[in-house]
């Protein structure tokens, strides 16, 4: 199959009734494909057919339903932030055009303050009033899914051995125990790029080398002459 919204969901489906599944690169089926007069689902299929049959594809890594799932209520969680810094930023910002300066305080005091400023603008404080109360909608939402990964990360080993390192909190942990689904595939990865690596440097060691040696007898010639 093509890699797409559904893929994930098809393959795991698909393993789970121990059927054999591949999930294929877009962009290079999409590359192979273009070639076509008339492209359409249609008419792609049987190329698709065809690529698989001879080898012509790049096989992707599926994320797990686990996987998945914490994508999920990460994704979500940084949605419900986002937004409510984007109220507090536009409420700011509005209120600076009336004179009124929020100036430093947290997210707990922030609604207070909104509230103290515009006590004595009738019509500002219509408008801004459903502001903080979606605001303080989102802050209570984003608070219940904050306490989610906490929990996750409370019985997750891989998480808690992540945090044992420097400035790593529950986020990040949970967040690259989402990333790197199966560290295998990273080690091979790496593996590959090192080299790669190496074999790009052995390509330009001679230059590098000859840089080097030329450098020195441009400086040891120009001391001889000054």
């Amino acid at each position: 199959m093509e890699s797409g919204p559904l893929s994930p969901w098809l393959y795991a489906g698909l393993i789970e009734v121990r059927l054999p599944a591949i999930c294929a690169e877009t962009r290079h089926m999409h590359a192979a494909l273009s070639a076509r007069i008339n492209k359409t689902d249609r008419n792609d299929a049987p190329g698709i057919a065809q690529m698989m049959r001879v080898g012509l594809f790049k096989p992707v890594h599926v994320k797990t339903p686990a996987s998945q799932q914490r994508r999920l209520l990460l994704t979500s969680r940084k949605l419900l932030q986002r937004k409510a810094y984007d109220i507090e930023s536009d409420l700011r910002g509005q209120l600076r055009n009336f004179g009124l300066k929020v100036g430093v305080v947290g997210a707990v005091g922030f609604e207070q303050r909104v509230r103290d400023l515009v006590l004595d603008l009738p019509f500002v404080a219509a408008v801004i009033l459903p502001l903080l109360e979606a605001r303080a909608a989102l802050r209570t939402q984003l608070a219940k899914l904050h306490k989610m990964p906490l929990e996750q990360v409370r019985t997750d080993p891989v998480c808690r051995r992540l945090m044992t390192a420097l400035e790593v909190g529950p986020v990040v942990a949970l967040t690259n125990r989402t990333c790197v689904d199966n560290p295998a595939l990273v080690a091979v990865a790496r593996k590959s790029e090192i080299s790669a690596t190496l074999h790009a440097s052995a390509k330009l060691l001679p230059w590098v080398v000859c840089t080097s040696i030329w450098r020195s007898v441009s400086t040891t010639c120009s001391a001889l002459v000054f």
